[in-house]
């Protein structure tokens, strides 16, 4: 096979041979014969396109390609393995990535890159073709596979770095015998040797052997996700400057897709008009339906495709729901397999069995149906509402009941639900847009409040207002509307973030149902109480929250109603996290997270709440990693649409930033967020953290004089007045204040144990003030007690944040004598909770454990139980049971005791 090059691409290991080359090594007889045969199938017969000659070369990057120096350093820990399988459905990125690794000089010897195309030209049912190449491929990068015996397919034996084999598009790889010679050739290989699986589907090979005995890595679209940052960095390389709501906004609709942005932006690039092109991506974008019809609707039956057409009214669609709007009974089994071909379809689980389109799929595929068959559609959101209605999801069924233009359904549903309907506190997800309403809600307060409600669900603020006006204004409000109207008040306060107005309307719809039914009281009461609480957290008032939420919880569970157990486990994350009560934070996301689950709320602003929490629990606790994924789904989520779930993890962001070297872009991210114009109507409380999170960014910079400006005025009036001492204490000692250090954190040091997040911080700050101070005695009774603190909740951030000015203390600390020497030197060596970047040597006999098995191997050392490891860990205890199995497994011993004595031995531990 002759080599060939491209002009400007660097080769790397091998040749290529392009889309176009004729040197197929087929004779022409049988390739005639083959496209003879292909001229015969049905157009969207499912039939798989024919495999033509691969390509051998690394593909060139695009002329604006993006370095993505995080999946660079995930593929440089990934490709350690034997196997690595970066799975993706098409534009996501995976062969640009590899392509970028590659390039860089990442890889530790010669690249064997296959790839595997389509077209009329070669039947992909005949193996023998496919498995050749790789052979080639092989041989040209050094790599010879023994031919006869026993040892057929093995490599032989060579001296030198390792070659890597990339398999590219391999889901196209679907001849039985070529699978069976990949398998061997995986299994029989030796160090030299290592491969990569490039493809959008889960591909014929029994991975699970790999996987379970560690040698698998994996990449899949949660990771190659575009980032916010990533996404900005792409738009500055078409030299366009958008503002970040735009931005935020292509994110969310484009959900990080690499083909999908980079359409936009190109079409940003000549057009202009940014908000008019991501307004109008998948609907009239060209581009965008050309990508989807020829990379993936065309690989789908009839029966995918008009499934795909009928059920694009649904955010979410599940078999139920694919039998009421279509009557079809094998919904279940169509869904799956547009999801296994990762045909822009995911499951999501819950109850009844989720998938979700991606965004731009649903929006091509909603305006073909409403082109097509205009006709359709309200029967199609009828048959929707009636379905969501007998399922118990009213918010979704009265959705649809207002789509299809159907108000007496949509009042019904109102009058019978408007608790659940306006339990929750923000946007439940991308929804779409409200339909137009009638003349009839300037004179029908319960059609008007049914608008409200659904605007209220979609989180529009301004939308809920304008029709709870007219709701006012109409002249026929009744005792049994007088209720309803108080709820819409009570939510539109909190939307707006109005806390005094909370607390009012809260009292008012209490008063508005004396004499209730005590199912409809419990229900009512746990809602007022629950918005009690969020109103008190708001203005800094913990005791009244802590107060109100503890009285809601039982109220909500005895209702039955899932949406308000729901809004009123999250209050209780958010207060037991501000308190420091991180088990109880982590175990309230927990149950809030399967509650939505079992709800089949899936787009829930709850559920981003419960992950947003999760991942500040996580950064306490010096999970780093962790906190990242928590908070990288969170914005993922509803926090496009939800302002304040976006600044809470803003904050997040930025100290993550912080802790891992770089304060400056985490201050570049945070003062960006701070500008956010829909951030404006926010509650206090979010301001004062950006700004003490602002103090704390510029005083690692050295910045002191602008951080104290961030900090000046009543630190008792504050929202944070705890988090405020603490940054007033850090400036003190940064001025070598000591004695104004001391004052500034004593408060908070010597108040009890669970009172403030920050206590431990405090208790730090001012053991250093007191050590300055030569007040030894007193140093180290703080800095037991703020040990003492981080203990019972496995609290690391403040020693890792202050690393360089307690070091020293903690070290001092540890020969004076304390009852907390092993948390000590944890801190001061390698923190217990740190990722582990590298995996360390493997110790003679023992199989390798991962990252996650060696720290729960770790925490085994402690006398903690699986439940409080769990907790630690912000994962359920089946995870620990799991890793701990898994552990024990691994190093050959059965039981707790033995597993440590063990992995001292071989140095684990």
């Amino acid at each position: 096979m002759a080599d060939t090059e491209q002009p400007g691409q660097r080769r790397l290991g091998a040749t290529r041979v392009g889309r176009a080359h004729r040197d197929t090594g087929v004779p022409v007889a049988r390739r005639r014969r083959i496209a003879a045969k292909n001229s015969q199938a049905a157009p969207n017969s499912g039939t798989q396109w024919p495999l033509t000659a691969p390509r051998f070369l690394v593909p060139p990057l695009p002329a604006t390609h993006v370095p993505r120096p995080r999946l660079l350093h995930r593929l440089d820990v990934a490709l350690r393995h034997p196997l690595t399988l970066v799975a993706a459905p098409a534009g996501w990125g995976k062969s640009v990535l590899l392509s970028s690794w590659i390039r860089a000089d990442r890889a530790p010897g010669p690249v064997a890159w296959v790839g595997f195309e389509t077209a009329d030209g070669l039947d992909a049912a005949d193996g023998f073709d496919s498995w050749h190449h790789i052979v080639e491929a092989l041989a040209r990068a050094g790599v010879h596979l023994q031919a006869d015996g026993d040892d057929r397919g093995r490599p032989a034996q060579r001296s030198g770095p390792p070659v890597l084999l990339v398999l590219d598009d391999f889901h196209l790889v679907t001849d039985p015998a070529v699978l069976s010679n990949v398998e061997r050739l995986l299994q029989q290989r030796g160090p030299d040797l290592r491969a990569v699986l490039l493809t959008r589907s889960e591909p014929g090979l029994p991975l699970y052997r790999w996987r379970l005995l560690g040698q698998l890595a994996e990449l899949r679209t949660e990771q190659l996700t575009f980032t916010a940052d990533e996404t900005g960095e792409l738009l500055r390389r078409h030299e366009l400057e958008v503002p970040r709501a735009t931005v935020r906004k292509l994110l969310s609709v484009t959900e990080g897709w690499a083909a999908g942005l980079t359409l936009a932006v190109q079409e940003m690039s000549w057009r202009g008009e940014p908000d008019r092109v991501v307004d109008e991506l998948g609907v009239g974008d060209r581009a965008y339906l050309d990508y989807l019809e020829r990379e993936v609707l065309h690989r789908l039956t009839d029966d995918q495709r008009e499934l795909l057409l009928c059920t694009s009214v649904l955010e979410y669609v599940c078999p139920g729901l694919v039998e009421a709007l279509t009557d079809r009974r094998d919904g279940a089994r169509i869904l799956n397999e547009l999801e296994q071909a990762n045909a822009f379809t995911v499951y999501c689980g819950g109850a009844h069995g989720w998938y979700r389109y991606r965004r731009l799929l649903r929006r091509a595929m909603y305006a073909e149906l409403r082109r097509s068959a205009p006709e359709r559609m309200p029967v199609l959101h009828t048959a929707a509402a009636d379905w969501y209605a007998r399922n118990g999801l009213p918010a979704a069924a009265l959705r649809h009941a207002l789509a299809a233009g159907d108000w007496d359904s949509a009042t019904l549903l109102l009058v019978r639900h408007w608790r659940e309907l306006l339990a929750g506190c923000g946007p439940s997800g991308p929804v779409g847009p409200t339909p137009t309403p009638p003349e009839a809600v300037n004179t029908d307060a319960r059609l008007a409040l049914a608008f409200a409600a659904a605007h209220h669900e979609a989180g529009d603020v301004d939308g809920v207002r304008a029709f709870l006006r007219r709701a006012e204004e109409s002249p026929h409000v009744d005792d049994a509307v007088a209720p309803i109207l108080h709820a819409v008040r009570l939510a539109e306060a909190r939307g707006a973030g109005d806390a005094d107005r909370t607390l009012t309307a809260a009292a008012g719809l209490l008063d508005s149902v004396r004499g209730a039914p005590a199912g409809v009281l419990d229900e009512v009461r746990a809602l007022s109480r629950t918005a009690a609480a969020d109103a008190s957290l708001a203005l800094g008032r913990l005791e009244a929250a802590t107060t109100a939420v503890r009285e809601a919880l039982p109220l909500a569970r005895r209702s039955g109603s899932g949406r308000i157990l729901i809004a009123t486990l999250r209050q209780q994350a958010l207060v037991g996290l501000a308190r420091g009560h991180l088990g109880s934070a982590v175990h309230a996301c927990q149950l809030l997270l399967r509650a939505v689950s079992r709800a089949g709320l899936t787009s829930a602003s709850e559920a981003d709440w419960a992950r947003v929490v999760l991942g500040c629990a996580c950064l306490l606790r010096g999970r780093l990693d962790d906190a990242a994924h928590h908070v990288d789904r969170s914005m993922a989520g509803a926090a496009h649409t939800d302002a304040a779930i976006r600044m809470f993890a803003t904050t997040i962001q930025a100290r993550l930033y912080q802790l891992r070297g770089d304060p400056a872009r985490g201050l570049e991210i945070l003062t960006s967020a701070g500008a956010d114009s829909d951030t404006d109507g926010l509650p206090p409380v979010f301001g004062a953290a950006l700004a003490l999170m602002e103090a704390e960014l510029r005083l690692a910079l050295g910045e002191v004089r602008q951080a104290g400006r961030l900090v000046a005025g009543d630190a008792t009036a504050a929202p944070y007045p705890d988090w405020t001492a603490v940054v007033r204490a850090k400036l003190h000692l940064a001025a070598g204040e000591a004695a104004a250090a001391a004052a500034a954190a004593g408060r908070y040091a010597r108040m009890p144990a669970g009172t403030s997040v920050h206590s431990a911080e405090a208790c730090l700050l001012h053991a250093l003030a007191l050590r300055s101070l030569d007040d030894r005695t007193a140093s180290e009774r703080f800095v037991e007690r703020s040990l003492q603190l981080a203990s019972a909740e496995g609290l690391r951030l403040p020693f890792l944040v202050n690393a360089p000015l307690v070091r020293d203390l903690l070290v001092a600390h540890l020969s004076a004598g304390t009852g907390h020497a092993s948390l000590i030197t944890e801190l001061t060596g390698a923190a217990i909770n740190a990722p582990v970047a590298t995996p360390p040597p493997r110790p003679r006999g023992v199989e390798p454990l991962t990252e996650r098995e060696l720290i729960v191997l770790r925490h085994l050392r402690s006398m903690m139980s699986t439940p409080e490891i769990a907790s630690m860990l912000c994962v359920s205890p089946n995870t620990v049971k799991t890793h701990v199995k898994n552990v024990y497994r691994k190093l050959g011993v059965g039981r707790r005791r033995d597993a440590i004595r063990r992995a001292q031995e071989v140095g684990l531990i």
